[in-house]
Order: structure tokens, then C-alpha cells, then sequence
């Protein structure tokens, strides 16, 4: 028969390993979310647990001179590189000055912008350099960093190509600046606030293939009307007897004895006024895109617009493409996924 106490004994055991497999996942969960220790990355922080089990083990206990040498050698690198970076990231983070400097004609969605950034006072020390990257308002744009080491007597400017998910107006927040050692032992990092937007529209349509529905039309020849013929008699058609004696081409009965008689031309003139409301999301650019050049076809013909979108939340309605292509841009931050309950309010 088994002894109680050695059951006991078992339990106790494996309650332990579970205990120490909890602390070793919460100690890995831990460096997989923190970038690191404060300014120390996350290689820094196992290189010192290393070190730490090196002079408390075979350090301490064995004597092992090679073991101390390389220890104490490791010790003295990180704790150098630690002081160079973070001192120098805090006299950099007081001089340094960055502009950015959008693009001055809007950028297109799905293609590649370039933005330059203007650095003043940049002098960064040799054997490390500084990682600057743009910080949005919203979430979605391509990440893109650009590194910048060395001595300048002279403002630098310097470059990022970013391209853009979809139209609108993307606030930036300010340029995140990462002072790191070429080792990758220390990450001082801070962030320059900044005031600048970059517009960004949907891509172009050169032509729309809608139709023109407008509130009134009169007979004319400026577009094919699908429905009616009220254009001028210059199509021919076989003769039927309500066409009438008039309408008979008599030249056409004198060389091939067949009676044709013309026809109104199915052509219009479009007059009054166009209301449109664009439906359109943030993945919804070609929408817009078709949308901005049917209101273009309408301006051409002389024709109002009352033009609205989703998202557009008491903003006044557009009269003309630039307008509705401004307001379109303006408009996609306050969208939904389920725009169903707000489309009234939008269309009011």
C-alpha cells in the first residue's frame, strides 16, 4: 500500500515546477511586450541575467578567472554604452529641432508619398545613430523609418516614403526619435510634438460612365437620351403610315423604291439639378473616384450639384467636383462600417 506522505511529497514537487514554468512564461511574456528594461532593449536585459548567472556561478563558485574577465568585460561595455546613449539622447532631446514638410500637391491613396524632414542641430556621436519615424493620428499607413548618424554643421534634410490605405486627412501627432548604440544595447527614445496634416485623395477617374439624370431636360443634342426621342428627325427608319406624308425621304423612294421615313434622334439636353449621395467608406476610393468624375460631367453641362456623402455629419453640401472631392477627403473619418443608421442624418 502506497505511503499518504510520499503522495504529498509528489503533489508539493509538481506544484513547484508549475510555479516556476508560471514565473518563467510571466518573465518571457514580459520581455516579448516591453521593448526592455528602460533604456536597456530586451538584449541587453538576457545578456545581464547571463551575467548574473556567470558571477554567481562559475564565477563565485569556481573561481574561473577567463569567466570574471569576460564578465566584468561585458559589464563595463553595456554599462558604457547605456551612460553614451542616454546622456547624449538627453542633450540631443533639448537641441535637437525637426520640421516635416508634407508634399504640397494631395497624395493619391494607395501609392507612394515622399516626405521630407528638416533636422537642426543634429550631431550625433560616432558608433550611434537615430532612428526617426512619423507618428499618426490614426492607425493604417505604411511604416517607414529613416536613420541618421554622424556630425552636420548644417541643417540635414532627409526623406521618408510612406504610402497611405485610403483618402483622407492624416494628422500627424509628431516624429518619434529612437537614439540607439550599434550593438542595439540601449534605446533612448522621446517624441517632437508636430502640427501637420497630409491630404490624401482617392484615386483619379478621368471619365465616368453614369448616366446624367437631372431634375429637368428638353429636347437637344448635347446627350443620348435612353428613353425618349426628342432630338431632331435626322435618323431614318422603315416608313409606318402614322409617320405621316412629311416624313417620307423621297430621295431615298426614287433610287431603291423603298419607302423610309426619318426619325427623332434619341438625344436630350439636361437641365435643372443633380443630388447625389456618395456611400462610400474607407474602403470606398474608386467610389469616389467615379463619383468626383460624374460631378466633373455635370459641371461641363452647365448643371447645379448638391452633392453629399457618408460621413458627412451636418457638413454643408458640395456645388461643384473640388468642393465634393474636399469634402470626401474630410468626411471618411467619421464613416462606419454599419453607415445604415446614419445615412438620414447624412442625406438631410
Amino acid at each position: 500500500m502506497e505511503n499518504p506522505s510520499n503522495n504529498i511529497n509528489r503533489k508539493n514537487k509538481i506544484d513547484i515546477l508549475r510555479q516556476r514554468l508560471t514565473l518563467v512564461r510571466t518573465v518571457i511574456h514580459s520581455l516579448r511586450s516591453r521593448p526592455g528594461l528602460g533604456p536597456l532593449t530586451s538584449r541587453t536585459v538576457v545578456a545581464l541575467l547571463l551575467l548574473l548567472y556567470l558571477l554567481l556561478g562559475p564565477v563565485q563558485g569556481s573561481a574561473d578567472i577567463v569567466s570574471a574577465s569576460l564578465t566584468y568585460a561585458f559589464l563595463i561595455v553595456i554599462v558604457l554604452a547605456a551612460t553614451s546613449v542616454v546622456v547624449h539622447g538627453v542633450v540631443l532631446k533639448r537641441s535637437l529641432a525637426i520640421s516635416v514638410l508634407p508634399p504640397e500637391q494631395p497624395a493619391t491613396s494607395g501609392e507612394t508619398v515622399r516626405i521630407f524632414l528638416s533636422l537642426e542641430h543634429a550631431r550625433i556621436l560616432p558608433f550611434i545613430f537615430l532612428d526617426l519615424s512619423l507618428d499618426f493620428e490614426h492607425e493604417g499607413a505604411s511604416p517607414a523609418i529613416v536613420r541618421a548618424s554622424g556630425f552636420s554643421q548644417s541643417d540635414r534634410r532627409m526623406y521618408i516614403d510612406i504610402s497611405f490605405p485610403h483618402r483622407g486627412s492624416w494628422d500627424i501627432r509628431g516624429v518619434k526619435c529612437s537614439l540607439k548604440d550599434v550593438a542595439g544595447l540601449t534605446n533612448f527614445a522621446w517624441n517632437i510634438p508636430q502640427q501637420t496634416a497630409i491630404t490624401v485623395a482617392p484615386p483619379p477617374a478621368h471619365d465616368s460612365s453614369l448616366p446624367v439624370l437631372s431634375s429637368t431636360q428638353r429636347p437637344g443634342e448635347m446627350m443620348i437620351d435612353i428613353f425618349n426621342r426628342q432630338g431632331e428627325p435626322f435618323d431614318i427608319k422603315s416608313y409606318h403610315p402614322s409617320d405621316g406624308v412629311k416624313k417620307i425621304v423621297w430621295k431615298a423612294f426614287a433610287k431603291r423604291g423603298e419607302l423610309l421615313s426619318r426619325h427623332p434622334e434619341a438625344s436630350m439636353t439636361p437641365e435643372g439639378y443633380v443630388v447625389i449621395l456618395a456611400i462610400a467608406g474607407k474602403e470606398g476610393d474608386r467610389a469616389c473616384a467615379q463619383a468626383i468624375a460624374y460631378t466633373e460631367s455635370l459641371a461641363r453641362l452647365n448643371l447645379e450639384i448638391i452633392a453629399s456623402c457618408e460621413g458627412a455629419h451636418g457638413r454643408q453640401p458640395a456645388h461643384d467636383p473640388e468642393t465634393f472631392k474636399e469634402l470626401l477627403i474630410d468626411s471618411v473619418w467619421d464613416t462606419t462600417p454599419t453607415p445604415k443608421a446614419h445615412l438620414q442624418r447624412d442625406a438631410a
